[in-house]
């Protein structure tokens, strides 16, 4: 019997939705079974049909039901892979029947820590379908024309009332859309930097960064991120005596240690460069993207001197094919990258920033991120769990509190992360090597691995293949 609780903070539709959802992924509504009408539950329930609607409609756009023609919705059959990912009871990982038969195969196949985004499986390819069919039935030819460059208007409204949320106070006029976040950075290098100009970013950094920087012939000056921050001395010296034209930095989930800068060091590091008036672009494609702690405030948001640029975007952790990023500046620079980015390809694919838009106004996008982040945090404590088991007190971790990875530092007495790499190909396995996010090639002895990959029994295959190909050093 369904009980609805009419003071719970959940809305009726989100208890109706919850209800369905645990039953079907739970197994106890089987694959092909029928869901009520939508009016006669409203009418048992007593309660509008439009909760029931919304609550079927979202339990459609999860993946968990299917309508029929003239028939009505069905459970489909065979869940999506995140909702047969292996979940925690009592500290232990219990699989479903599903999840255990999907991996069984997997053990044996090549396993890749390397990449840099979520796996295709957590996709959310029926919302996407649904937000596609919705935008050309409705708006039709004009779907599939030129957008202004700076970006689908609505879709820029979306976007800053979804950073309101996290205390950004931005217009959409300030919100340029691009391609990807990777174009939002290399629009803002473009914009200030000069031909042989000077960017400044840390040690280690994003590659992607680092690619810019070559592909412009750029100078690339870097400060050291240790396990105590960025030294801010450190980084005066530098600006007083190179005079650097920007400072890139990642400020939460650092991409590839998962560093997070802490808020007096924020707030210090935004006092300092606003002395010197260097711009700093903010790369927060990771904020949001949190497991267990309050997010901090983003440069952007805490910053009142207008020199700060942030670039984020949807590709990393939701949707890496539509390629939907963005840049938030100041109106007179918001000009300025326009015209750059309207010589670089005119605008971004319309249809992909009206679908977009039709995911952050629904809710669907947040909620699916929910999800995501709850099957991640899932897999990082599988992934630490393979770590603890093989090899603890040998090689050194950080926890990652959010984002996609885990940075692993292997004894210097030992094969260099390169030589790993090579060795852990022949059994099956690889990773990121350290020394590819430093444009020094420092980190020899460190390696990045993306967690959210595979499920927890793959995960443990894999960190027990790189255990093996490490000890084989010392036979």
């Amino acid at each position: 019997m369904i009980t609805l609780n009419r003071d719970a903070p959940d809305t009726l539709y989100q208890q109706l939705f919850n209800y369905f959802k645990e039953r079907i992924v739970s197994g106890e509504m089987k694959p092909g079974c029928r869901l009520p009408a939508s009016r006669v539950l409203a009418d048992d329930l007593q309660i509008s049909r439009a909760s029931v609607v919304n609550a079927y409609d979202a339990l459609e756009s999860a993946g968990l039901v299917v309508s029929r023609v003239r028939r009505g919705l069905f459970v489909v059959d065979k869940l999506p892979v995140l909702y047969t990912e292996w979940m925690l009871s009592d500290g232990d990982f219990i699989p479903s029947t599903v999840a255990a038969q999907s991996t069984a195969q997997e053990h044996q196949a090549f396993i890749s820590f390397s990449t840099g985004s979520l796996p295709i499986d957590f996709m959310p390819v029926e919302a996407m379908r649904r937000a596609i069919n919705t935008i050309l039935d409705r708006d039709a030819g004009a779907a599939l024309g030129y957008e202004p460059t700076e970006g689908h208007k609505p879709l820029r409204r979306a976007i800053a009332d979804q950073l309101h949320s996290r205390g950004m106070s931005v217009t959409a006029d300030q919100i340029l859309v691009t391609g990807g976040c990777q174009q939002a950075i290399d629009l803002a290098v473009q914009s200030l930097v000069p031909p042989n100009g000077i960017l400044f970013t840390t040690d280690p950094t994003y590659v992607g960064l680092i690619d810019i920087a070559r592909t412009r012939n750029l100078e690339l000056i870097t400060i050291p991120w240790s396990e105590r921050g960025i030294d801010l001395n450190m980084l005066e010296n530098i600006i007083q005596e190179r005079h650097p034209h920007l400072f890139y930095l990642m400020t939460t989930f650092l991409n590839p240690t998962g560093a997070v800068l802490s808020m007096p060091q924020r707030r210090q590091l935004l006092a300092l460069t606003a002395h010197y008036k260097i711009p700093i672009l903010e790369d927060g494609v990771y904020d949001g993207f949190d497991y267990e702690e309050t997010p901090l405030q983003s440069l952007c948001a805490l910053d009142d001197s207008g020199l700060v640029l942030y670039a984020s975007g949807f590709s990393k952790t939701v949707v890496p094919g539509t390629r939907i990023g963005y840049l938030i500046s100041s109106k007179q620079l918001h000009k300025r990258i326009s015209r750059v980015k309207q010589a670089a390809d005119v605008c971004t694919p319309g249809l992909n920033q009206r679908a977009m838009t039709e995911l952050l106004r629904s809710g669907l996008l947040i909620n699916h991120l929910e999800k995501v982040r709850h099957a991640c945090k899932i897999r990082r404590d599988a992934l630490l769990a393979a770590l603890n088991r093989f090899a603890d007190g040998v090689w050194h971790w950080n926890t990652p509190s959010g984002g996609l990875y885990v940075w692993i530092e292997i004894p210097s007495t030992g094969p260099t992360a390169a030589d790993l790499h090579q060795k852990a190909a022949q059994l099956g396995v690889d990773f990121a090597i350290g020394n590819s996010f430093s444009p020094d090639a420092a980190w020899p002895y460190h390696l990045r691995v993306n967690f959210t990959s595979y499920p927890p029994p793959v995960l443990e295959e894999g960190i027990h293949r790189l255990w093996t190909a490490w000890q084989s050093f010392a036979l």
